[in-house]
This record gives C-alpha cells, sequence and structure tokens, in this order.
C-alpha cells in the first residue's frame, strides 16, 4: 500500500489562519504550530508529514490549502507516519515529543 506525504511549497499571507490550521491537523500547541509556521516562512518546499494514507494527506492539503498556502501530496519513500524533516539539508528532525531537534 502507498504511503504518501504533504509538502508544503509556501505558507498564504493569512499567517494566523495557517498557525490555525497546523495547530489542527497536528494537534499541536500554538508555541509548536509558530515554530513550524516560521519554518515555513524561511525553508520553502519542506515536507509537513510522510508516511501517512492518500486520504489523511488530502485531507491535511486541504485544510492547509484553504489558508492560501500552496501544498503538494506526493508519494513518500517513509512508511512508518511522521512529522518530518526539513528539505533543507535535511539537518532537522521532528523528534517524538514533536520539537525540531538538530541531526548534524
Amino acid at each position: 500500500m502507498a504511503k504518501y506525504q504533504v509538502d508544503v511549497k509556501g505558507p498564504g499571507d493569512d499567517r494566523v489562519a495557517f498557525i490555525k490550521a497546523l495547530r489542527t491537523v497536528g494537534g499541536i500547541s500554538l508555541k509548536r504550530a509558530t515554530e513550524i509556521a516560521a519554518h515555513f516562512d524561511r525553508f520553502r518546499n519542506s515536507t509537513l508529514v510522510a508516511g501517512i494514507t492518500q486520504r489523511t494527506a488530502d485531507h491535511i492539503a486541504k485544510a492547509l490549502s484553504l489558508t492560501g498556502a500552496t501544498v503538494v501530496v506526493r508519494e513518500s519513500a517513509v512508511s512508518t507516519p511522521m512529522m518530518c524533516v526539513p528539505e533543507a539539508d535535511q539537518r532537522y528532525k521532528w523528534s517524538g515529543l514533536r520539537t525540531l531537534v538538530k541531526t548534524r
């Protein structure tokens, strides 16, 4: 069974709505959602979540797209659901506690 990932090409102009959508789809705190939104401001084309079903990926993409964000759903090489590694040199990853940690 194929797994999918959600890539955010860029957040929309409405930052507050984008943060609210991140909180809704990720079940994360306001602080974490704000940090993720700041990440997407700096690093475009980052993966938000990977290793999920197409139905879930489409739901997340729709919620983020409604805020004006540019979002792409594509097939993933990751089979375990996870908050993901930013594509910017993959120097950071999301830990099990949903915090951004440095890998090198």
